[in-house]
């Protein structure tokens, strides 16, 4: 990856989804730029699949690693 595109990365902001009460707000206060998240995290509560929609962020990031781990 180009040295601009890695340092374009860093500076914005991520959250993991469900890591702690106070990053979720701040995912739905519209502070971060990525987040990222298992699918479970997102869509299991009804709270959350409706506020997907309203998200003003830079991407999202599905992480399905522990389907693969627990293989």
């Amino acid at each position: 990856m180009h040295k601009n595109m890695i340092l374009n990365v860093i500076n914005y902001n991520n959250i993991y989804k469900g890591s702690s009460d106070v990053s979720d707000k701040k995912i739905l206060n519209g502070e971060v730029d990525i987040i990222y998240g298992s699918p479970e995290a997102f869509v299991g509560d009804p709270l959350w699949r409706k506020s997907l929609r309203h998200l003003k962020v830079s991407a999202i990031v599905i992480d399905e690693f522990h389907t693969i781990a627990t293989w």
